[in-house]
């Protein structure tokens, strides 16, 4: 079973790789498949 802390680091490892390459998080947008997910403002 997983402590909080090694939760917690592991959330940490993930959130720096995102924000190192927000290529990753902008190809699910630029994604046609994905287009329905966007921001709706209205």
């Amino acid at each position: 079973m997983r402590t909080v802390d090694d939760m917690r680091n592991g959330i940490q490892k993930a959130v720096s790789r995102l924000v190192e390459i927000p290529e990753i998080v902008l190809g699910f947008f630029r994604d046609p498949k994905l287009a329905y997910i966007g921001i709706s403002v209205g």
